[in-house]
């Protein structure tokens, strides 16, 4: 048995995202294995995932136990607390391995734990985190001989580690990683009988996800209804645009993914940036959802192979400002929708069509979800 300390910087629910639902798995899996885990993460407020809001999760109800540190949001102050909570946990606790993900940018939380003689497990989520590189908000010219330090870099695609083959000269592990609920997802039956009125489910609209296709599209489709999921990058004025169109419909955010598939006919995934993997469009596959995405990072690899996969004129460039949310505001380019259009249509009118490429999803989902052994996860540690 080892002791691991996880460091992960942004939020540590299953409504936050991919890379945070990810992140936490695989902690889970780690810590089911027998191994003693500490995850120190900032307080964001956000509790909507009652499992794990309690610091210490119980192992007789089929929970991985850990003790799960939350440190006070301060504001200004909050990347100091972090690190100084880090420092803490690290000269006390004397882990065996260190565990760093979430949001660094500068690599500052990098820099801090690799200053002691520990070996230290990397977990980019995105480009944005590398901090180097092309199509970024910001860069930091250091980061890369501090991810050079680190012992192994695991990412989710084949396009990330690419990019770190390329901009950092680091040869990362790429990871496929169970994803919860994917047995539930797999149940789901598709949805042979639907009514006259298409659901298009959408989540995270905002600019950087594509919230422009969305509604460009709710527009030219007044017939079809669009449920969308606001999420981390959606922003009041994304959401006052949304309420303008009479068939985009807000739904709750969600912990289990079967609550917003079992009502929607297709995913759009109508991504600007670069996206690292995409979690969503697997999941959305493996209920049998048909998923139209972008031709963009690690989202082609997500789709499997599937059809529906567009090209869109990605963001390059951002603004020296931040939204409400903190994120860089990007420079959209316009966009040509007429292909998703096209698609959306032809799902809408032709129910076999419909059903071919429901079962083909599913099919290539299951398949990718049965290359995401435990092994995989538990040889992280192994040094």
């Amino acid at each position: 048995m080892k002791k691991i300390l996880f460091v992960h910087y942004g939020p540590f629910v299953l409504a936050r995202g991919g890379g945070s639902k990810c992140d936490r798995q695989i902690m889970e899996i780690i810590a089911k294995d027998g191994h003693k885990c500490i995850v120190v993460i900032p307080n964001f407020g956000d509790d909507r995932d009652e499992a794990f809001a309690a610091s210490k999760c119980n192992e007789e109800k089929g929970q991985a136990s850990y003790d799960l540190i939350r440190v006070s949001n301060g504001c200004e102050k909050q990347g100091r607390l972090f690190r100084a909570e880090c420092v803490k946990q690290i000269q006390t606790w004397r882990p065996d391995t260190i565990v760093v993900s979430g949001t660094d940018h500068g690599h500052i939380i990098l820099k801090t734990v690799l200053s002691f003689q520990i070996p230290i497990i990397y977990m980019p989520r995105c480009t944005w985190d590398l901090c180097w590189g092309e199509r970024l908000p910001y860069s930091h010219i250091g980061s890369v001989s501090l991810v050079r330090r680190c012992f192994k870099v695991y990412v989710h695609s084949d396009y990330m580690r690419n990019y770190l083959k390329n901009w950092f000269t680091v040869n990362a592990i790429k990871l496929n990683v169970p994803l919860p609920y994917a047995d539930q997802l797999l149940k789901l039956p598709i949805r042979a009988k639907r009514c006259s009125t298409l659901v298009c489910g959408m989540v995270n609209p905002s600019l950087i996800k594509g919230v422009d296709i969305l509604l460009e599209l709710a527009r030219s489709l007044p017939n079809v209804l669009f449920k969308v999921v606001p999420g981390w990058a959606t922003t009041t004025t994304d959401l006052n645009k949304i309420a303008f169109l009479h068939n985009i419909e807000l739904a709750e955010s969600f912990a289990n993914p079967c609550d917003f598939f079992e009502d929607i006919d297709i995913l759009l995934v109508p991504s600007l940036w670069d996206e690292a993997f995409g979690c969503i469009a697997v999941e959305s596959m493996l209920a049998g959802r048909p998923v139209l995405a972008s031709s963009v990072g690690g989202l082609v690899e997500a789709k499997c192979g599937s059809r529906f996969l567009f090209e869109v004129n990605e963001i390059f460039h951002y603004e020296r400002a931040l939204d409400e949310r903190g994120i860089p505001i990007p420079i959209v380019p316009k966009q040509d929708v007429e292909p998703w259009t096209k698609a959306i249509t032809l799902l809408a009118s032709d129910e076999h069509q419909y059903l071919e490429i429901a079962e083909e999803s599913k099919l290539l989902a299951r398949q990718y979800h049965n290359s995401c052994t435990l092994e995989n996860i538990q040889n992280i540690i192994k040094i």
